[in-house]
């Protein structure tokens, strides 16, 4: 367990196999006012973060600009898999002008995060690709139970470019309760397979709020269940004071301006 607090670094290579970052491979402290540029960081298997790979830490005020993250499963801009507590939480987390890209669970801040995620996540110019499921603009998988709130995607190329890449998301790929003051805008969300949303792609098997939402001048395109801001809800959903503007398309069925399905 360590702090760290006051870091900046720029030009920095990292590669590994398993839990591989920028910063911390694998952690359980706090990274504080962290400002990353020119960062690379590849592994050959599971848990590549651009900061952290395998995390339960408190991560705060950090940036990364300017940067490639590749790996396979559980990769993120910021943070690969975030467990989460109630002193370990994630804000302010900003990522500018990088490309994240890996398998399944790929996400431009996080991979996946399981809990305390709900502080304010913005990524900006980037591009985000994955070859499997469940990729986000924030966030590939957030089934653990973080509400998504104030989350910011803009200018920015969220693709699943497998045969059958399904559960791609502007925010989330596969979300969790709660999707509110969030805004999404010239992005194009564009995947091979099913439930691709212009917020979230597929939902858990809980009910969805969606509030206060901005979806503008946005791209949506997937096969089936394809939605303006939700691809598959899969339960009850409930949308209030949202907005969207853009195009939406679907090869075969359950295509909506706002649900697919």
């Amino acid at each position: 367990t360590a702090v760290m607090d006051n870091i900046r670094m720029e030009k920095v290579t990292v590669h590994g196999n398993y839990r591989v970052g920028g910063l911390v491979g694998e952690g359980t402290g706090e990274i504080l006012n962290t400002n990353a540029d020119d960062i690379n960081v590849t592994g050959n298997y599971e848990y590549i973060g651009g900061i952290i790979g395998n995390s339960n830490s408190k991560l705060d005020n950090i940036n990364l600009n300017n940067s490639n993250i590749n790996g396979q499963d559980f990769v993120g801009g910021i943070v690969a898999y975030q467990l989460g507590s109630a002193n370990k939480t994630t804000k302010n987390l900003t990522v500018y002008n990088s490309n994240i890209s890996g398998t399944n669970n790929v996400g431009g801040i996080e991979g996946a995060i399981a809990s305390y995620g709900s502080g304010k996540h913005e990524i900006y110019n980037s591009t985000i690709i994955g070859t499997g499921d469940r990729i986000g603009g924030v966030v590939g998988d957030n089934a653990g139970g973080s509400e998504s709130n104030y989350r910011k995607v803009v200018n920015c190329e969220i693709r699943g470019i497998g045969a059958n890449s399904r559960t791609v998301g502007g925010i989330a790929g596969y979300g969790h309760s709660k999707i509110s003051s969030s805004y999404i805008q010239n992005t194009k969300i564009i995947s091979n397979g099913s439930c691709i949303g212009g917020l979230v792609g597929e939902n858990d098997n809980l009910s969805l709020s969606v509030g206060n939402n901005y979806a503008v001048d946005v791209k949506i395109e997937g096969y089936n269940n394809v939605g303006g801001l939700i691809g598959n809800a899969k339960t009850t959903i409930s949308l209030n004071f949202n907005y969207l503007s853009g195009t939406i398309a679907g090869l075969n069925s359950n295509v909506g301006g706002l649900v697919g399905t």
